[in-house]
């Protein structure tokens, strides 16, 4: 495999079995510049296995012993989030979609279509993106260490910082959860995020691999999203109302259209993978300061496979209603979409109408919804993934909106 990070070529093993001290110590030495560390021993263990074995690879924590200057002793960990067997990603899906029954006409679409769904992009662009941008944006990530790609098999690996001491949202979609200020500071920087490149589609073009979800693209994949949607809908029936059905077929047969509208809004920078569950934070301030107003929140931002050119309303209904029920609390999300347009800077307020950001809010749940939701609905586990569902809902309540005046 070859060395993605663009300096001095570290040598690496052709498996994650062959890591050893060595090389552990030379990942070190280069991000530190300390020629003078050495890795004496290590322990791994597995934080997140992968899915079927290989769809998405897996997770380890490497705890290491390291001495540095000859007599100084210390431990260090890191994260290591790699592709797992000799699977591409498209084998694998097939394997694990075949194993719970996913329709076959569904999956011989997904082969046809599979570069341009860019579900076998995840790897090249996340490992791209760490090593050109994301170091530079006004949002947290981790830190990365060392990258490996190697494009043929879709092998790869990225070594990064071990997250341990932040608070992670594992229980991210119960909005009773998060304080107040936690959400706010979210959202001032996802709002900081996206005024880094707003409407600059010159600047977002020096990134090639970046994706971007546009009228031609929703063309040429429509076979497969109508498979997808019908696939969908019969496979978990006890969570459509009849109007539903309606809105979600009438819904991926204007997908074309709806892509057309949003091609002509604001792009930017969006994450497009913004749930709860893929942020952790640190509060900082002063001494004895922990929960206190004078406190603020470090949010750290990971997972960025999906990371893409679109509206930036993606990312914000992405985070919104992972924690809020519209049905119940319509005014807590108004709220919250307030708070995300004050913290934009007063030149992007300025050109902006809120009944215009709506509209495109409500067109981006619906494009969601028929090219993205209702495929992974198809493949969950309702008892595992009862939060799927949750956020699954209220989408249908926010397409609900949008259905009125659009389809």
């Amino acid at each position: 495999m070859r060395d993605t990070d663009g300096t001095r070529a570290i040598c690496d093993p052709d498996s994650i079995d062959n890591i050893d001290s060595a090389y552990l110590s030379e990942i070190l030495r280069r991000f530190h510049a300390q020629p003078d560390i050495e890795v004496l021993d290590f322990a791994k263990e597995t934080l997140k296995p992968g899915l079927s074995s290989s769809f998405a690879g897996g997770i380890l924590r490497y705890t290491m012993t390291c001495r540095r200057n000859d007599t100084e002793r210390y431990e260090k960990s890191l994260v290591l989030k790699s592709s797992a067997g000799s699977e591409t990603r498209l084998e694998a899906f097939e394997r694990f979609d075949s194993r719970i029954g996913y329709p076959k006409r569904v999956i011989d679409l997904l082969r046809v279509h599979w570069d341009e769904l860019y579900f076998g992009l995840a790897n090249t662009n996340e490992i791209s993106s760490y090593r050109t941008f994301i170091p530079e944006l006004p949002i947290g990530s981790p830190a990365v260490y060392h990258t490996v790609l190697d494009e043929e098999s879709e092998r790869f690996w990225i070594f990064m910082e071990d997250l341990t001491g932040y608070h992670l949202a594992d229980k991210g979609d119960d909005l009773s959860a998060w304080k107040d200020d936690l959400v706010k500071s979210v959202l001032r920087d996802m709002a900081r995020m996206h005024s880094m490149y707003w409407n600059d589609l010159r600047a977002l073009f020096r990134y090639p691999w970046l994706k971007r979800y546009s009228a031609e693209w929703a063309r040429s994949t429509l076979p497969f999203w109508k498979e997808s949607v019908r696939s969908g809908l019969e496979t978990h029936p006890g969570h459509f109302e009849r109007n539903h059905v309606r809105m979600l077929s009438a819904s991926v047969e204007n997908l074309v259209d709806i892509c057309s509208r949003l091609d002509g809004a604001v792009h930017t920078l969006v994450h497009r993978d913004f749930k709860p569950r893929n942020l952790c934070f640190k509060q900082q301030g002063s001494e004895g300061s922990q929960g206190s107003q004078d406190s603020e929140w470090k949010v750290i931002l990971y997972d960025w496979g999906e990371v893409s050119v679109d509206v930036p309303q993606f990312d914000l209904f992405y985070f919104i209603n992972s924690l809020v029920d519209p049905e119940i609390e319509f005014d807590r999300a108004k709220t919250l979409i307030d708070f995300y347009l004050d913290s934009l800077p007063e030149q992007i307020r300025s050109t902006l109408a809120k009944e215009e950001f709506m509209e495109i809010y409500k067109l981006s749940v619906l494009r969601y919804l028929v090219t993205r939701e209702l495929a992974a609905c198809s493949f969950a586990d309702e008892a595992k993934d009862a939060w799927m569902f949750r956020f699954l809902r209220r989408n249908l309540k926010w397409a609900e909106l949008a259905a009125d005046n659009y389809l």
